[in-house]
């Protein structure tokens, strides 16, 4: 069954992904590696349909595959060139906040705000939206629609 908590600790690790790939890629280091461990992960791409807008896209936007979904994360795949790797943009925080929870049956939808902070302070607001499904082989949530969009201050 799909929980609040379950979703929460899955949030955490989203998070946690994105910091990682951002300070492997500042040190040179196997940062693809890990955005397809954080895809396998936290999306649902080998349990259901996923639907994933990212944030910055323009052109494709719309991001069914996992392939869409780890270059949107770091770019450098010819089949989406417009991607030049979010989570590359060194991040050294992510934070959200206004969180709303729905649960329907068995998947739960979050909607709120994610702030990632850059090693300048930096803050870049987004407004994303979530909905999980608990994995069939993990006590994990997974992600299977995930939208988001810049706040224009």
């Amino acid at each position: 069954m799909i929980s609040i908590d379950l979703v929460d600790r899955a949030l955490a690790q989203w998070k946690q992904h994105v910091l990682t790939i951002s300070r492997l890629h500042q040190s040179n280091d196997d940062y693809h590696a890990a955005a397809m461990k954080f895809v396998d992960e936290l999306y649902a791409y080998d349990e259901a349909h996923v639907l994933f807008k990212p944030t910055m896209a323009k052109e494709q936007y719309v991001r069914d595959s996992k392939a869409g979904a780890i270059s949107y994360f770091v770019g450098a795949d010819p089949l989406f060139p417009e991607d030049t790797g979010f989570a590359l943009k060194n991040w050294k925080n992510i934070h959200f906040s206004i969180k709303k929870y729905v649960i329907n049956g068995e998947m739960l939808s979050w909607m709120g705000e994610t702030q990632f902070e850059d090693k300048t302070q930096h803050i870049t607001r987004v407004h994303s939206t979530f909905v999980w499904i608990r994995s069939h082989y993990a006590e994990q949530a997974k992600i299977m629609l995930h939208h988001s969009s810049l706040i224009v201050d």
